[in-house]
């Protein structure tokens, strides 16, 4: 319980952060996709804008903290471990908190592409009828299943090598 709180609150305190970090590790990606080539992707408190400079697409805005709150998960869950603070232990949490990490970005890109794709008009004219249903699943996957699914892997991989 104590890791849950203490996480919470580091996670209010660092979210800014996260949402910088997250943006400008996703602008790159994003630039992949062509109709996203002048995207300029900014972060303000918890939310990341995505901007068009040219007018090419509509600008939106996304809470930032609404993927990154399963860092609170992966704290709690490495500090119930019996002895939480033992070298190996935080070994793993370093290791699995880098991976969750490096997931972040692709999952707003998926956020973004989905949101384009298919809840707007001007996706319509952009993506078809099988992107839009592509991105709106890799969309509802991530947010029910693997966004805590990642961080419960991490967890039950780096318990496995703590106990040992």
């Amino acid at each position: 319980m104590v890791g849950f709180i203490v996480a919470t609150v580091v996670w209010l305190w660092i979210s800014p952060l996260l949402a910088r970090g997250m943006a400008a590790a996703t602008e790159p990606l994003l630039h992949l996709d062509a109709r996203f080539r002048d995207a300029q992707l900014s972060a303000s408190e918890s939310m990341i804008s995505v901007d068009a400079p040219h007018g090419t697409f509509p600008q939106t805005k996304y809470p930032a903290d609404q993927l990154t709150f399963n860092l609170i998960l992966l704290v709690a869950l490495f500090a119930s471990n019996r002895k939480p603070w033992r070298d190996r232990n935080i070994v793993a949490f370093l290791i699995s908190l880098a991976i969750i990490l490096a997931l972040q970005p692709l999952a707003l890109l998926v956020t973004i592409e989905t949101y384009y794709s298919g809840f707007t008009k001007w996706g319509e004219t952009q993506y078809g009828n099988v992107a839009t249903n592509v991105w709106l699943v890799l969309s509802m996957f991530w947010r029910l299943v693997g966004m805590f699914g990642a961080v419960f892997a991490c967890w039950w991989v780096g318990r496995g090598q703590v106990e040992s």
